[in-house]
């Protein structure tokens, strides 16, 4: 037996001690319990389903069987992570996390949720870098999402149409108690107080002596998005509560002063022996490459006007399309449709009817993101590719014109075929939509999304 020497007890409580003052474990815990958390309040959505479309971008990747390994394993890296994030398990437990989120998102696009693409971006450079500087990468890819985020709202439409739908419920519920103080509808102040809270907390949190005030505006807005898309608002879905409440936390740990452990910028070497050579060069390509991924992600955004970044990556979030996709089925299809998509079925208005034209009377409008909120308790990926693919799943439904048997081609009636309207791609800051195009049946809807 090997007989500890005082010297040895000493070093061993220091270094004891030290990991308990590192920010690296704490801050591994609030990643790893954020995200379990949020995928048990959206376990649907990460689950092989059939109650609403999924949308592989490889379809082998979809297998059933592989989708349970991807979950299983994630679940099992983030649960390690919470319970011991000490530096021997941290590279293997981000590896298999990150590996895990991103085998479940190429199996449905619609997993890629803001929250979870956070998540992948930090469980990715985790195992790269040291404390210090991830905790730094952290806390800037906070600031590029609230950046990103206000930029994207200074849209005319997100005045004239989504913040108005955002803000109305809970504005009506104020202006019924104080009914001749309050206009009926949503003064366009109040619409452009988010993404100006948002844009001046993203300038205060990147500067060390306006820090507190960044704080105080972020905790600002989230506890408002709180109260607006709440049950005494818009009443939205649990993960996107969730994800401001995380928000919340996330941000008073890594930017409040005076610092905790958590947030420290204490070199996380005091204190330890130095590093081999080996390791410092490993660590010193990690840092570079844990820098150029988050280079990477927070420079993608700029190719969102043009389509080369979808919204949620670009963190496009309560933000109007650039495309508008419109899908319609033949009302007599309804009652064959699932429950959810039959909840998700809406009476067109005279204006929708007026755009379509006469055929849009015997027709009614399918909500993908309603029918998403109903099954899977999450929005749809914002995607005008997701519509699309949603509208080609409808074709295979009882009572819409069925083109998998050959024998009923020459019988089709496209009174019978679902319909879907896509307007031309709007650029950025543009008023309004150009006039739609009318896609009629299977293999027009295809064509479209090849």
């Amino acid at each position: 037996m090997v007989r500890m020497t005082p010297e040895d007890d000493e070093l061993r409580e220091t270094m004891h001690l030290h990991d308990r003052k590192r920010p690296g474990p704490l801050a591994i815990r609030l990643l790893s319990a954020g995200l379990l958390l949020l995928m048990a309040v959206t376990w649907w959505l990460w689950i092989p389903q059939q109650v609403f479309p999924q949308f592989p971008r490889i379809a082998a990747l979809a297998a059933p069987a592989l989708q349970w390994g991807a979950l299983v394993a994630v679940v099992l890296a983030g649960l390690g992570l919470l319970i011991a994030p000490g530096p021997a398990r941290r590279s293997g437990g981000s590896l298999i996390l990150c590996g895990g989120l991103g085998l479940l998102f190429l199996a449905d696009r619609n997993r890629l949720q803001p929250w979870a693409w956070q998540v992948f971006l930090l469980s990715l450079t985790l195992g790269l870098t040291d404390d210090r500087r991830w905790l730094s990468l952290w806390r800037g890819l906070v600031i590029t999402i609230y950046a990103w985020s206000a930029l994207w709202k200074c849209d005319p439409l997100f005045l004239m149409e989504t913040g108005p739908r955002l803000l109305q419920p809970f504005w009506s519920r104020l202006q019924a108690l104080w009914p001749h103080v309050l206009p009926v509808t949503v003064p366009g102040v109040a619409l452009g107080l988010l993404p100006l809270l948002e844009g001046v907390a993203a300038v205060g949190l990147a500067s060390r002596r306006f820090r507190r005030y960044g704080l105080w505006l972020s905790w600002l807005m989230h506890g408002s998005l709180l109260l607006l898309l709440g049950p005494f608002g818009a009443g939205h879905s649990a993960g996107v509560l969730g994800w401001n409440l995380f928000f919340m936390i996330q941000n008073a740990c890594l930017f409040a002063r005076p610092t905790t452990s958590f947030g420290t910028d204490a070199d996380p070497d005091d204190g330890i022996r130095p590093p081999s050579p080996h390791e410092a060069r490993f660590r010193h390509v990690g840092n570079a490459a844990a820098i150029a991924i988050m280079l990477a992600a927070g420079l993608w955004p700029l190719a969102y006007p043009w389509g080369g970044c979808d919204a949620w990556p670009a963190w496009s979030v309560y933000t109007p399309p650039l495309q508008q996709v419109w899908i319609w089925i033949p009302r007599s299809a309804v009652p064959n449709l699932p429950p959810a998509a039959r909840a998700a079925c809406v009476e067109p208005s005279l204006q929708d009817i007026g755009m379509a034209g006469e055929w849009a009377w015997d027709s009614v409008l399918v909500e993908p993101n309603r029918w998403s909120l109903t099954s899977l308790g999450v929005p749809v990926y914002p995607s005008p590719r997701v519509r699309l693919q949603v509208a080609l799943d409808l074709t295979d439904h009882d009572g819409i014109n069925d083109h998998r048997n050959e024998d009923n081609r020459n019988e089709d009636n496209p009174e019978n075929d679902v319909r879907v309207m896509v307007t031309p791609w709007r650029f950025l800051w543009q008023p309004q939509y150009g006039p739609s195009q009318i896609l009629t049946g299977r293999e027009e809807i295809a064509r479209e999304i090849d």
